[in-house]
């Protein structure tokens, strides 16, 4: 495994262990929401990474799905990753 790749896996980790953390605070649930969508986020630029493809600086985990796609052999719902980034932007830009 290449050294950047263990980087981004490790920092998803954390937002991972964030989420155990937190899960039950129904208060911290924006928290949470956010460092879900980033625990995707990162390993989906960790797959890009190990397989020496460019890692955008885009936080779209369904426009990284389009790029990890044929690299990785998994089934996902893109409604879930659309409800992802829903809400990743809703725990960061709170108001409206």
């Amino acid at each position: 495994m290449r050294k950047a790749t263990a980087e981004w896996l490790k920092s998803a980790e954390m937002d991972l262990e964030n989420v155990a953390q937190i899960i039950h605070l129904e208060h911290l649930t924006p928290v949470a929401a956010f460092h879900a969508q980033q625990c995707v986020e990162k390993c989906f630029k960790a797959v890009l990474e190990e397989h020496s493809r460019k890692v955008p600086k885009d936080h779209s985990t369904l426009r990284l799905y389009g790029l990890v796609k044929e690299l990785i052999s998994v089934d996902i719902d893109l409604g879930v990753l659309t409800d992802l980034d829903d809400l990743y932007i809703e725990s960061r830009y709170p108001g409206e």
